[in-house]
């Protein structure tokens, strides 16, 4: 157990959001958050004012935290380092504690996929036990479901403090994580993975400029950035560069993408999984539209114009070479480019069509979720010291990973940070993603489909529809039971 000794700082407030899922091994980000000396308060968006919390006393008590080893950069920093988000999150820590007067210490386990089972196992074993050992966890979003489905977990919504539909917590992802009045687990601004996992595109200015290409900025505002427009700007920009006539890696491409990166258009494309009534959840993924957007993105996986790469790296190394037009990313990834030649610029993934209602993102499905064990020695104090903490971390936490993503050189144009406004936004979640692993109904089955190149959707339906409502009806015992 490590713990964070307190001391000064004046209390900071805040505000944020987002997540998703996959019934298959997840992406992992492990380890790709890269560390920048400054931060450049020009380029920081505005965030939403934080009402002060009303202040309570817990009394000196020791308030410990159950949190994966993987992640623990976001939460357990013992000192500051000059790295603005390791810092942020440091001074949160201390003025929270000392706010609140309580000491926040932190229980490392291995949680990333492949040691998720056993992260599942010490919550239920420690609700088993009633040892009252964790005050709250800090957990894996699409593993959670797990020990929701055991009973192992507060209804949060039943508890003071917790403001859930507040700003700093993620406002429009949250509503897929309440079901029947009932929630589980929560994510906003206190976790950075939130942040820096929330899907996005990068494209190539030089070589937007060398192909003459629309204005992609002026094409988001204008809601022209559709899935059409996209491949229409594609079109004719690979080379062989080689000339072996043969398209790989080394050559040039005008779109690079891969599975992970085909998942979340199960949000983005508007192609809601399940839904959930007053009677039970069901399954409403088999539609028409769900049928089209299949079509779309299996047809990627045959055009010219498209590397499906064989995973993300191969895509960063293609970007940072200045060998590709436009790729799809994740907002944390751009501080891995600042070395990179060429300006970049960011936008958000494209509609399906201009008839879209807007643009959507998500993020990857280990991001992480805040829970309370039901064994939690005071569960209001848990509720209090979480919503305290992710209040504290939006003009703090928040605010220096925006800056510190901002302070690339495609940070220049003002435009960026627009955009990266409207992608925030933007985040929302699918009720079946997020309870992916669970449920059996996940962008997982998208982005095999895209590596086959075959619309197999409604086969896949027919064939797992039984199981996944099996499926269903247990995992609604948590919430209608």
């Amino acid at each position: 157990m490590k713990k964070m000794s307190f001391l000064l700082a004046a209390l900071l407030l805040l505000s944020f959001a987002a997540s998703c899922g996959s019934d298959s091994a997840p992406e992992s980000t492990v380890n790709e958050r890269e560390k920048s000396e400054t931060a450049s308060a020009e380029t920081a968006e505005e965030v939403p004012e934080v009402p002060p919390l009303e202040k309570i006393s817990l009394g000196g008590r020791e308030m410990v935290g159950l949190i994966r080893t993987e992640w623990s950069y976001e939460f357990d920093i013992e000192a500051e380092d000059g790295d603005s988000v390791n810092d942020a999150i440091y001074r949160r820590n201390r003025a929270v504690e000392e706010e609140a007067e309580c000491e926040i210490s932190f229980v490392l386990k291995n949680g990333a996929w492949g040691a998720h089972e056993k992260f599942t196992q010490i919550i239920h074993a420690s609700v088993l036990a009633a040892d009252g050992e964790f005050d709250f966890i800090a957990g894996y979003q699409a593993v959670l479901p797990f020990n929701i489905a055991q009973g192992d977990l507060f209804d949060l919504a039943s508890l003071p403090y917790l403001t859930l539909d507040g700003k700093w917590w993620s406002d429009k992802g949250m509503n897929a994580l309440k079901i029947n009045g009932r929630c589980y687990m929560a994510g906003g601004d206190i976790a950075v993975t939130m942040l820096e996992d929330i899907y996005c595109m990068f494209f190539n200015k030089r070589v937007a400029e060398d192909y003459n290409t629309d204005d992609f900025y002026e094409l988001v505002r204008s809601r022209g950035w559709t899935h059409e427009k996209l491949l229409s700007l594609i079109s004719g920009v690979s080379r062989d560069l080689d000339g072996d006539n043969e398209m790989k890696k080394e050559d040039f491409w005008g779109f690079a993408t891969e599975d992970t990166y085909i998942r979340p258009y199960v949000v983005i494309y508007e192609t809601p999984t399940l839904e959930c009534g007053t009677d039970g959840i069901k399954c409403v993924w088999n539609t028409e539209h769900t049928a089209n957007v299949v079509d779309k993105i299996t047809a990627m996986k045959a055009n010219p114009d498209i590397f499906a790469a064989p995973d993300r790296e191969a895509i960063e190394k293609l970007f940072a070479d200045g060998r590709v037009l436009l790729v799809p990313s994740r907002i944390g990834i751009a501080a891995r480019m600042r070395a990179m030649e060429d300006d970049f610029g960011i936008i958000p993934y494209p509609l399906y069509d201009e008839k879209q209602s807007d643009y959507h993102t998500t993020t990857l499905n280990e991001i992480t979720m805040m829970a309370i064990p039901l064994t939690a020695k005071d569960p209001s104090a848990s509720a209090y010291l979480l919503e305290a903490l992710c209040r504290a971390s939006t003009d703090t936490v928040a605010h220096a990973f925006y800056d510190t993503a901002l302070n690339g050189k495609y940070a220049r144009d003002e435009e960026s940070s627009e955009m990266l406004s409207l992608i925030r936004a933007s985040v929302s979640f699918d009720t079946g993603w997020v309870n992916s692993v669970i449920t059996g109904v996940s962008g997982y089955t998208y982005g095999q489909m895209f590596k086959s190149g075959k619309n197999e959707f409604s086969s896949w339906y027919a064939e797992n529809e039984s199981a996944i409502g099996e499926k269903l009806v247990k995992f609604a015992e948590a919430y209608y039971g």
